[in-house]
């Protein structure tokens, strides 16, 4: 048993989970399921058959295939875990940032957050190989889950949590607040979709400067116009032409920010004294 045991592989999962907030802010169906993710992602990369493209898709350490079925049986088809509990507990994890989710016509790709921070690779040289590709797809056209997470590293320094992440570095707020002040909208950092937007573009290698300036740029193009003023959003100008609104040159006037309360209280002040001023009588002039 032992020795089959250690042919399976094994992952490490810290104690101090029990004290996280992440984790203890799941039901213990989306507990379970987190864990059981973890136990089925790739150990190391390898190779899946898509029937549906005809052709093999990567896939990455910390990742696996899987479907709402599939994980479904994970749990020996368990009353208590339904599809519609399984589609609420990926939406929170992908919201805590556990993990992201891509979804295709054949298949879901499922990828752990930061699983390389957690799941150190130690392999001895006579670690066997993960188990063979996946070549059949299900007749559900739901894709099986890969199952290659064998990992040999009998480490006993396992004390961190699986679950907390670790500060993100992406300037969320700072964006999406220069983004506000200089469109008068309200959108919220936090909101998942607008993070992931900026997560694809900060990952391309682009900085906090140059979405500035996106939103500068197309303020100063659009913000005065009601047909395109609508598109100031996330959604638009974090988009794949993100690259192509940073480059363009502006035409025309600079768009200049709103003034502030005083500097509007200033200017009818200044009004009201030049109204004050009396104007010669036309017959007063020499000419």
């Amino acid at each position: 048993m032992i020795e089959e045991n250690k042919a399976q592989g094994f992952i490490a999962l810290y104690r101090s989970i029990e004290t996280s907030t992440t984790f203890n802010s799941l039901d213990v169906v989306q507990q379970s399921i987190a864990i059981r993710l973890l136990l089925h992602a790739n150990h190391k990369d390898n190779e899946w058959f898509d029937n549906g493209q005809q052709k093999m898709i990567v896939i990455k350490r910390g990742q696996l295939i899987t479907s709402r079925a599939s994980i479904k049986k994970w749990f020996n088809n368990d009353p208590l875990v339904t599809e519609q509990r399984i589609r609420t507990a990926l939406t929170k994890l992908e919201k805590l940032n556990f993990l992201t989710k891509e979804a295709t016509k054949h298949y879901t790709l499922i990828t752990i957050c930061h699983y390389n921070d957690y799941q150190t690779l130690r392999e001895p040289t006579n670690q066997p190989s993960n188990q063979a590709s996946t070549k059949e797809q299900p007749s559900t056209n739901q894709a099986l889950t890969t199952n290659n997470h064998v990992n040999h590293d009998n480490h006993d320094n396992q004390l961190k949590d699986n679950v907390e992440q670790k500060p993100d570095p992406i300037p969320y707020r700072e964006i999406i607040e220069h983004l506000n002040q200089n469109t008068g909208k309200a959108f919220k950092h936090t909101a998942a979709g607008h993070k992931k937007l900026i997560k694809a573009r900060w990952q391309e290698g682009y900085t906090l400067e140059q979405f500035k300036q996106v939103i500068d740029n197309k303020a100063a193009e659009w913000l005065d116009d009601p047909k395109w003023s609508q598109y100031l959003q996330p959604s638009t100008l974090f988009g794949p032409k993100f690259d192509q609104y940073l480059n363009q040159q502006n035409k025309g006037r600079k768009w200049i920010p709103e003034k502030s309360d005083e500097e509007k209280m200033l200017d009818e002040l200044s009004r009201q004294r030049l109204a004050s001023i009396p104007v010669p009588d036309a017959s007063e002039f020499p000419f």
